[in-house]
């Protein structure tokens, strides 16, 4: 029961979160708010920061501390391990598509990151600020939530591993709910926001940095998915070689 309680607790801070994509709709109605303009994305920029802000004064009120949430000021040693720790992990995990990438797609080192434009707000809010808050909320405040309530002794890094990825795609289950939605496509993007919850998730428990994971969220994002669909297009043999690289 301690546990279902401490999900239901995390979801709070998910759901403030959350809240702030529909925030606008009662002042500005559902047609202005085209998903991708940049208007829609500064005033989401707005909300989502405002509405970080409350889930920290909530986990605050809850006695969850600066330090069990992964931003204490006072230990920048632990912080500079955690970057330099969930970066070599997600560089590994994500050695397969880059050295794909590399090696039979002709890519190089700038390449990667073609799709940050460092004049767009969407770009801005795509690859840093949404990665920087949603781990602040996601990691730093669900699973201080959650190994708060259920006690450091019963908190293993597998039930938080768990505890956090349900609440990670509850939250972001709100996209079938949108009349553009793709079924198939939406289920797609859940079940990889479930992959990278558990990542993060694994990096943020182990670190006790938030840092390290807001490193890995936005090298992913810049990075894409592993190219599955490439596959299908080479010959035996690349494939082969490709599918030993993803893995």
């Amino acid at each position: 029961m301690g546990w279902i309680f401490a999900i239901f607790l995390g979801l709070i801070p998910a759901f403030v979160y959350v809240l702030s994509i529909y925030l606008w709709y009662p002042f500005v109605g559902e047609v202005a708010l085209q998903r991708d303009s940049q208007e829609q994305k500064k005033r989401r920029l707005c909300s989502a920061t405002a509405c970080a802000i409350a889930s920290c004064i909530l986990c605050l009120t809850l006695g969850v501390n600066f330090e069990d949430k992964g931003i204490a000021f006072n230990q920048p040693c632990l912080h500079l391990l955690s970057i330099v720790k969930s970066a070599i992990a997600t560089v590994v995990l994500f050695a397969g598509p880059l050295i794909q990438g590399f090696v039979y797609e002709n890519l190089n080192a700038a390449s990667v990151f073609t799709t940050f434009h460092y004049k767009s707000v969407l770009s801005w809010n795509a690859y840093i600020i949404s990665p920087i808050l949603e781990e602040i909320v996601f990691r730093g405040q669900v699973i201080s939530i959650v190994r708060h309530v259920i006690g450091e002794d019963e908190a293993s890094v597998i039930k938080l591993m768990i505890s956090s990825t349900i609440i990670f795609v509850i939250a972001h289950a709100h996209h079938l709910l949108e009349k553009e939605a793709n079924l198939m496509q939406t289920v797609g993007q859940l079940f990889i926001s479930s992959l990278f919850g558990a990542l993060s998730s694994f990096l943020f428990i182990r670190t006790r940095s938030v840092l390290g994971p807001i490193i890995s969220h936005i090298f992913c994002n810049l990075h894409g998915p592993p190219p599955i669909q490439r596959i299908r297009n080479i010959n035996q043999v690349k494939k082969y070689g490709h599918f030993i690289l993803l893995g």
